[in-house]
């Protein structure tokens, strides 16, 4: 999150104003990381919850949070770097 904030406060100081809108990787993310927190809340005092079950999904939440923040760099990088040539071409 931190990296995808300063690349979204760079590209608008740099370049423009943008509309930014979650990516489904990330919404899968936010999801994945709730899931994950309830389960450990649950396991520490209510369900007995599988350690293999915590452990998968911590791993599947590791992943998609790499991912996503892959693909938010490399799709507004992409954005940034058009812009750029867009600012150069017309003046």
């Amino acid at each position: 999150d931190a990296v995808i904030f300063s690349g979204a406060l760079a590209y608008y100081l740099l370049l423009r104003r943008f509309d930014m809108a979650p990516r489904l990787l990330s919404t899968v993310t936010t999801f994945a990381q709730i899931v994950l927190a309830l389960s450990v809340v649950m396991g520490a005092g209510v369900v007995a919850m599988p350690q293999g079950y915590i452990q998968g999904l911590t791993y599947s939440v590791f992943g998609t949070t790499v991912l996503s923040g892959v693909s938010y760099v490399w799709g507004w990088g992409q954005q940034a770097a058009r812009a750029f040539a867009e600012r150069r071409h017309c003046g």
